[in-house]
């Protein structure tokens, strides 16, 4: 808990001037939570879902402060690189990465699980993310509402391929 809100602290500075977009989408999974949280939790798990995901690397184990370069295909952007580190893991409750502060764009993504039977579990995915990093995949900017209803489709589109993917 030390370590996220230490990073927390430190990254404030650098992003709090930066326009986020936030998009939270869910869907229910008919798969206990822990299978569910075990697939959701590790971003080297995101091209069995995430369709825009080229390759995923890691520069470690599996544990807080891992650092996570993401190659991914968006917008106009063959190979759109971002590296986010994971910052909070609890177990069967969620995952959160986050940019450094340093990066030049600002991005993090949540996930969340929550049981609601034996088997059945909702998935919750949000990102937030810069603003301005829509001009350089989409070489324009678009309203922020336009983007937030267009991204959010493809959300929707990613939370189905994983309902089919475990399912």
């Amino acid at each position: 808990m030390k370590i996220l809100l230490l990073s927390l602290l430190v990254c404030l500075p650098t992003f709090a001037d930066v326009k986020l977009v936030h998009i939270s989408k869910s869907i229910v999974i008919n798969k206990p939570i822990s299978e569910v949280y075990n697939h959701v939790k590790n971003t080297l798990n995101d091209d069995t879902w995430r369709t825009e995901v080229n390759s995923m690397e890691a520069d470690g184990d599996f544990v807080i402060g891992t650092t996570y370069t993401e190659d991914a295909h968006i917008g106009l952007k063959r190979n759109f690189i971002t590296k986010t580190t994971l910052l909070e893991l609890i177990k069967d409750k969620r995952a959160f990465y986050k940019t450094a502060s340093d990066a030049k764009y600002f991005l993090s993504s949540l996930r969340e699980v929550e049981s609601i039977e034996a088997f059945k579990t909702r998935f919750i995915y949000t990102v937030e993310f810069d603003y301005e990093m829509s001009k350089e995949t989409l070489m324009v900017k678009l309203p922020v509402e336009v983007l937030t209803f267009s991204y959010g489709l493809i959300m929707n589109q990613y939370l189905n391929n994983l309902k089919d993917y475990l399912e």
